[in-house]
């Protein structure tokens, strides 16, 4: 039963204590009970009812929220702040459902067994999908082994070191070799100096430098962009620049990539979300200057997020000819692999699904680079960040440009 109810100051008050009061993410975790009787007196301050915002129009949420998700007084996340002015709207307000904290728990745990079971079908399916294509031989790609190029970051400049700000020493020593291992790879694809201009590289999604200012220690001839969005990550490695002393030699652009228009020898971007690391394929290729990056977050081409990618898969000839459309959509939003972090670092929850996440990437990134290959005639090989328990997105896919 639903109504249209529009809140006035008196009603904001009493949903802002509400959302504060009740912050339960699940109805088996402790003090359920207590909280949703707390939950369901407030919410009789309201007629009875629980606000339900799903799809509120006319007002912004407050800055790192979503909309808040009440169903029987177990809350999922809740408004940080909001005033009678922003909520100045009609919103449906559904009836309190009178269920017992017994018979949510049983529903919840239902529908999570039901989830899981249809992950674990989602992800056998992905398997065989993967296994099609890596078997078909018509995909092989060469593999560069991992370089073994060792650091001693104490001798380096304080401000190279990536692991500066981390909380737990295990989780330092992953973020230095997950930059050391990029590095080894740009390295070998930076041309030599000329008498002309140096080389220049270009780090996409830069954040505050760690990748882009490494490559500048170790190749001090070369000229180094740093391109990244956020303004406030831009002056963390505006700073940092200035505080190593590189600033004729780093230059840093508050921009997207599409923002960017200067010169470029190798575009770089270690851990380029979703359709970033198409991106920056797409703007290598066009000026004809060799990529080398570590992709992430690989499902994102497969939802709205890649849109901009175009047909899927790239590849005609290549995972095309293995693959369907829709086949390759199922690979992509599998190859996601998430971890358990912490002060005592992590563990690959499930080393079954870990294997086919591991194929799943394999094949995405197979299809960029035969595609690569085949349009731009491009030399292209995959390799990886070493070792593997720094990160479970180790994956390197490069491509060398053909002689300019």
């Amino acid at each position: 039963m639903e109504r249209k109810y529009r809140a006035t100051a008196e009603d904001l008050k009493i949903i802002e204590r509400f959302v504060k009061a009740v912050c339960v993410r699940h109805a088996e975790e402790p003090l359920v009970k207590e909280r949703w009787y707390g939950a369901k007196e407030l919410a009789d301050e309201v007629n009875g009812k629980v606000i339900q915002f799903q799809k509120v129009a006319g007002f912004e949420l407050a800055p790192r929220t979503r909309p808040v998700s009440v169903r029987i007084g177990v809350v999922d996340v809740g408004l940080a702040s909001i005033t009678a002015d922003e909520f100045d709207e009609d919103l449906a307000v559904p009836m309190l459902t009178e269920l017992s904290v017994e018979e949510e728990k049983s529903s919840m745990s239902g529908r999570f067994e039901r989830r899981r079971r249809e992950k674990k079908e989602r992800m056998r399916l992905a398997g065989v999908l993967a296994d099609r294509v890596i078997d078909s031989k018509c995909c092989d790609l060469p593999f560069e082994e991992a370089s073994g190029l060792q650091l001693d970051w104490k001798a380096l400049p304080v401000g190279l070191d990536p692991s500066m700000g981390c909380l737990y020493p295990d989780r330092s020593s992953r973020k230095r070799e997950q930059v050391v291992g990029m590095v080894a790879a740009v390295l070998s694809a930076i041309p030599n100096t000329t008498e002309s201009r140096p080389p220049t590289v270009v780090d996409f999604g830069a954040g505050s430098g760690h990748l882009g200012l490494l490559v500048g220690y170790m190749r001090p001839d070369v000229k180094v962009v740093l391109v990244e969005r956020r303004s406030g990550t831009c002056g963390l490695a505006r700073d940092r620049v200035q505080a190593l002393g590189r600033k004729d030699r780093v230059e840093v652009i508050c921009g997207c990539i599409q923002e960017y228009d200067g010169p470029c020898d190798v575009g770089i971007g270690l851990h380029a979300c979703g359709a970033l690391t198409d991106m920056i394929i797409d703007f290598c290729t066009t000026r004809n200057c060799s990529f080398v990056v570590c992709p992430c977050c690989y499902g994102q081409i497969a939802g709205a997020e890649g849109a901009g990618v175009g047909q899927l898969p790239r590849s005609h000839d290549g995972v095309g000819g293995v693959l369907s459309g829709d086949e390759f959509r199922t690979v992509a939003s599998l190859a996601d692999y998430s971890v358990v972090d912490g002060k005592d670092g992590f563990e690959y929850s499930q080393r079954a699904e870990y294997r086919i996440a591991r194929a799943c990437m394999r094949v995405v990134d197979t299809d960029r680079l035969i595609n690569v290959r085949d349009t731009f005639g491009y030399a292209v090989s995959l390799s990886r960040i070493v070792p593997e328990t720094c990160t479970p997105k180790n994956s390197i896919i490069i491509g060398r440009a053909k002689t300019r």
